[in-house]
């Protein structure tokens, strides 16, 4: 089988360069929209519910330490919820700026991807033929006595790696020994498939084997 563009060199032989993020690795899901004339990778809806609770948990905190509330007072002393509001204000922002998305017109052949990670999140638009192939990795998360923990991820590449990696669908299962690592990638493969399908780019199903971790949070 022909490997992945993530086991390939570039033009001077160089490996190809890992990502790296500030942030969190957001979670993304592809999802078709307009009678299947578009590709959308965003955050899924509980992920954004996640983060507006962030904000709204954080200012109830702070709220009540102005004005005391009869549920919240009665849980948080005033020591805890002065540092508590903050931080769950400052998570709804860290994950908020983690956050990224890429909408693919099939129509036109373009995308626009935001890319997150940053105060200053960068917009790119381009071509859909400057994709190079859509990937199925498997990282093996924990070896247990009895069982191991994977990862299963669906990646997009840009040819020559001039933009960074997309993670857009990701998958975690328990395998029991004696089982393959691709075991529970079933849902991912189907994905992939129709993915790169309407893309027009190659599809890899490198999930039988151990891959590094796509996502280098820095």
């Amino acid at each position: 089988m022909q490997a992945g563009p993530e086991n390939r060199t570039g033009a001077e032989g160089r490996p190809p360069r890992q990502r790296g993020k500030i942030g969190l690795e957001t979670p993304l899901s592809g999802r078709f929209w307009g009678e299947n004339k578009r590709l959308l990778f965003a955050p899924p809806q509980w992920y954004q519910v996640l983060v507006a609770g962030c904000f709204l948990a954080g200012a109830l905190v702070l709220a009540s330490l102005l004005v005391p509330l009869p549920v919240i007072g009665s849980i948080f002393s005033f020591a805890i919820g002065v540092w508590l509001g903050p931080a769950l204000i400052m998570s709804g922002f860290w994950a908020l700026l983690s956050s990224e998305y890429m909408l693919c017109d099939l129509r036109s052949r373009t995308y626009y991807r935001r890319e997150g990670g940053a105060a200053f999140r960068r917009g790119k638009r381009g071509s859909l033929i400057e994709l190079d192939a859509v990937v199925l990795l498997t990282e093996e998360l924990s070896v247990l006595p009895a069982s191991r923990v994977v990862i299963y991820r669906l990646v997009v590449y840009w040819k020559g790696q001039a933009e960074p990696l997309l993670i857009v669908e990701r998958d975690q299962m328990l395998c029991r020994a004696g089982q393959p690592l691709n075991f529970g990638c079933s849902r991912l493969l189907v994905l992939g498939q129709r993915f790169a399908h309407v893309l027009g780019v190659p599809f890899y199903d490198n999930s039988q084997y151990a891959s590094p971790k796509p996502l280098r949070l820095v």
